[in-house]
């Protein structure tokens, strides 16, 4: 029995040095595993930000013309901030003059020298009298101080009427810019598509397609250019008429005067009628009185033979 207990501590050593010996090893396995599912892991990672990228590069290529017209609808909507209104403003003024054509001409005076100009005039004459219509167009900012100095001036009598009206059209404007950039894109690519394009089929679609959208730029352009144009200078439509005070009212004693005058004529009138009827008729018996005798003198003639042939 003693001696197997010293064989046992004997193998002791060697039992623990074993049992190192394989915990080593399996200690290096599991450092091996632990470095391949670190490796594993590592990839992983190195390729989820490769994964994101190719993902965002496509998600990028698919809404590019998603984004450019977005863009072109936002670009415009941030500068409407930053834009003045855009009104139109018109106004007509009725005139009571003392010189209609001395009027006229310091009208046209007062539009240039507010920095516009006349856009169209008319003068005619009614009932001895000389009137005039001038259309002016003047900067937008000196608008008001031009009708002031229309009804202040030296040659006017009298304010007979005036009206002014105001449009704004900054809306409109915003959304035609908007609309204007979009197609503007569009244009471009259907231009790239054309010079890609291989069959004469795909050609003619794409000519029609670019032509509808140059007919759109360009009436929207044209409607940008005149909104452009009313806003920067408003329309003043002036007109002038002379004064009626100048002519004297007649009194009741010339009114009196007047009527006999009217009734004389009248009768003159009614005179010279009968006259002239009376000439008629004087011509025309003159021709059948003749005439008529004769006849009568010839029948007489023939009875008297006729009763003779009969005796």
């Amino acid at each position: 029995m003693v001696r197997r207990i010293r064989i046992s501590q004997r193998a002791f050593p060697l039992f623990i040095s074993i049992v190192v010996i394989l915990s080593m090893l399996l200690a290096a396995c599991g450092n091996d595993d632990e470095g391949d599912s670190d490796m594993a892991i590592g990839a992983q990672d190195s390729e989820a930000p490769q994964a994101a990228s190719a993902d965002e590069e496509a998600q990028a290529s698919t809404s590019e013309f998603r984004g450019s017209v977005e863009q072109a609808e936002s670009e415009p909507a941030a500068g409407q901030l930053a834009l003045d209104r855009l009104v139109i403003r018109t106004a007509q003024i009725t005139l009571t003059v003392d010189d209609t054509l001395s009027a006229t001409g310091s009208v046209r005076n007062l539009a240039i020298t507010k920095g516009g100009f006349v856009f169209s005039s008319t003068t005619y004459t009614e009932d001895d009298r000389q009137y005039a219509q001038l259309t002016l167009r003047v900067p937008a900012e000196r608008f008001d101080e031009t009708i002031s100095d229309l009804r202040t001036a030296p040659y006017v009598i009298e304010v007979e009427r005036e009206e002014s009206s105001s449009q704004d059209v900054s809306a409109e404007f915003v959304d035609n810019e908007s609309r204007l950039t979009a197609l503007e894109e569009t244009q471009r690519r259907y231009l790239a598509l054309l010079s890609e394009a291989d069959t004469v089929d795909e050609i003619l679609r794409l000519e029609r397609e670019l032509t509808d959208v140059r007919s759109q730029i360009e009436t929207i352009k044209g409607r940008q250019n005149y909104l452009s144009e009313m806003t920067s200078f408003s329309t003043i439509t002036v007109t002038l008429r002379p004064d009626g005070e100048t002519e004297d009212e007649p009194d009741d004693g010339m009114a009196v005067t007047r009527i006999f005058e009217s009734a004389w004529e009248r009768s003159i009138g009614a005179l010279a009628g009968i006259a002239e009827a009376v000439i008629v008729i004087a011509i025309f018996a003159a021709f059948f009185v003749p005439l008529s005798i004769g006849t009568y003198a010839l029948y007489r003639a023939a009875r008297r033979v006729t009763a003779r042939i009969a005796e």
